[in-house]
């Protein structure tokens, strides 16, 4: 997901589900995503909201106690993705997972892509190799 083999603009949509706490650089990640979407495609995130079960990566290989969903939506605005709807996904995780109490959500946001900017080229120049 940090360097998807796709060309820049070459999808309408792009999905990310549950990925975002499982990686080192969650802005990466949506870096890319905002790469491969064509202007005025769709990006579709499922996460789970920020939380504070500290054995969640001994149990799931999580790398972040779930997604700051505020930080998430100023990086997009800042890659010219206009959040268009933001939703609790329906899914509450409440119980005993391995032995362990449980109580996190997660969310849903929607983002349509905007027009390519500066901020896109010298992504695109990294990774040819080509950075000024």
């Amino acid at each position: 997901a940090e360097e998807l083999p796709l060309a820049t603009g070459s999808v309408d949509v792009a999905m990310c589900h549950m990925l975002l706490h499982h990686v080192v650089s969650p802005r990466t990640v949506l870096d890319e995503l905002r790469r491969v979407v064509r202007p005025g495609g769709y990006v579709l995130i499922i996460d789970a909201h920020a939380h504070t079960l500290h054995w969640t990566p001994e149990a799931f290989g999580d790398l972040h106690y779930g997604t700051d969903l505020k930080k998430m939506r100023r990086h997009l605005s800042a890659l010219q993705i206009q959040t268009l709807l933001v939703e609790d996904a329906g899914v509450s995780h409440s119980g005993n997972f391995i032995g362990r109490a449980a109580d996190f959500t997660n969310f849903l946001l929607l983002g349509q892509v905007g027009e390519r900017g500066s901020t896109d080229r010298t992504h695109d120049q990294r990774r040819s190799g080509k950075q000024r």
